[in-house]
């Protein structure tokens, strides 16, 4: 008697492979899918933080050179506030984008204290001071570091123009193209250049606290956390998604100070941090259509969703809207003292009321728990340190970042000008000086500051 299948079981078996084969085919197109999307995000991210980092740098060497001729209060003034501005701004571009492990400590310094000097010098001749020889030799030196940087960043600009530079992280060096017998220069590389430039750069250019260097702070939040695996990390990033864990696809990991496990889901890519199981942030590739909801349900979209997802204590603060993306800033509150260091901030799409994007890398890098002095001066003790052109509106109190890292505690006064203008305007409540002036700016767009 032969054994063997019949004819009906080898049709059985052969239709059951190929379901297989066209079930697992369908699969790994969704995942390479996915992957693209996500590599797609980050790549569209990388290129605009570049192109804005290269800007910056560009125009913090013009106004220096500007500032080795000035010499007048209110030039200096202009001048020092505008580096103050494009230098936050490099940094903010800088840290968008990846080093492939490069440590670019004499980078941030630099532009750290390029900002903090130059205001340093401003106060000075706002109290009728001279400029020293020496002060306009560490201007010339500042300079001459900024043109170098500036030089670097826009020889990669340049380079990513003419499609001959990767922003691969796991290519080093010089690459040879696949499509053409040409080379490429990684991003990677082109930074790691761009801090050797720096590698001179004075430890220290002026005698106070503006040396510290923002880029080795370390997160409060992180130390004291414990690590998460990636299975209890996509169960939290399936919460925000608003998803099943099973739909949740891993999207790599992200190195650094804030380590953390990447997913995605549709047309979304979320960052777990790998200590705590903090969300970090999260894109969507997704364009809003026509508007359905306006900035006010937007703004309690957005707190709704942060308290569903545990943050209870966040005020909103001010927001914007773009392309039909309104995004909103929240900040911690503690007791009746705002955090303005905790920052958390929401996108909310004005087509269909869905949160589409959070970044909360300011909240994990400077949440902690304050100790509120009990014996700070009374506001009205504060109120006197205002202008006269000021009328108050509203006082609280609240912690301010410096940009050193540091934070101040302060009275917020909400003012009006004799101009009808809205002013915030903050008080130390140790020195009782002003530390920052903020302009309210009211637009289509939303609300904000200037």
């Amino acid at each position: 008697m032969k054994h063997g299948l019949s004819r009906r079981g080898k049709i059985r078996i052969i239709s059951f492979l190929s379901i297989l084969v066209l079930v697992l085919s369908i699969w790994g197109g969704i995942e390479t899918y996915k992957r693209r999307t996500y590599q797609q995000l980050v790549k569209i991210s990388q290129e605009r933080a570049l192109a804005e980092l290269g800007n910056y740098v560009t125009n913090i060497s013009v106004a220096l050179q500007k500032g080795r001729y000035a010499n007048t209060p209110p030039m200096i003034a202009n001048l020092a506030s505008s580096l103050w501005r494009e230098a936050t701004g490099a940094k903010t571009c800088l840290s968008q984008l990846e080093s492939g492990g490069t440590q670019l400590y004499n980078t941030y310094k630099f532009l750290s204290q390029v900002g903090e000097f130059t205001m340093a010098l401003n106060r000075k001749v706002a109290a009728d001071e001279h400029i020293t020889d020496e002060e306009r030799k560490q201007l010339d030196e500042l300079l001459k570091y900024a043109q170098s940087l500036a030089d670097q960043i826009n020889y990669m600009q340049s380079m990513y123009e003419n499609d001959a530079l990767t922003f691969d992280a796991k290519k080093q060096g010089l690459l040879l193209s696949d499509a053409a017998d040409t080379q490429k220069l990684s991003y990677v590389e082109g930074i790691a250049n761009a801090e050797q430039t720096m590698t001179d750069y004075p430890t220290l250019l002026y005698d106070g606290p503006f040396s510290d260097n923002i880029d080795q702070k370390e997160s409060k939040l992180l130390k004291e956390s414990d690590p998460v695996s990636r299975e209890e990390a996509r169960k939290i990033a399936a919460s925000f998604l608003g998803a099943d864990p099973s739909q949740v696809a891993d999207a790599g990991d992200e190195e650094g100070k804030m380590a953390a496990y990447l997913f995605s889901y549709e047309s979304k890519v979320i960052n777990i941090t790998k200590k705590g199981g903090f969300i970090s942030y999260m894109l969507c590739s997704d364009f809003a259509g026509e508007e359905k909801i306006d900035q006010r349900q937007a703004v309690d979209i957005a707190k709704k969703y942060l308290e569903k997802h545990g943050y209870k204590n966040m005020k909103e603060s001010y927001f914007s809207t773009n392309d039909g993306i309104c995004t909103i800033n929240f900040a911690y509150m503690e007791d009746d003292v705002v955090c303005y260091p905790d920052l958390i901030k929401v996108n909310v799409a004005l087509d269909t009321g869905n949160v589409c994007g959070i970044d909360a890398r300011g909240y994990i890098m400077n949440h902690h728990e304050r100790k509120i002095p009990e014996n700070i001066v009374s506001s009205d003790k504060a109120k006197q340190s205002l202008s006269k052109n000021l009328t108050v509106q509203d006082v609280q109190l609240a912690f301010i970042p410096k940009d050193n890292g540091d934070e101040e505690l302060t009275y917020e006064f909400l003012c009006k000008s004799k101009d009808d203008q809205d002013v915030l305007v903050y008080i130390n409540v140790d020195s009782l000086e002003e530390s920052e002036i903020l302009i309210l700016l009211y637009t289509d767009g939303g609300m904000l500051t200037k």
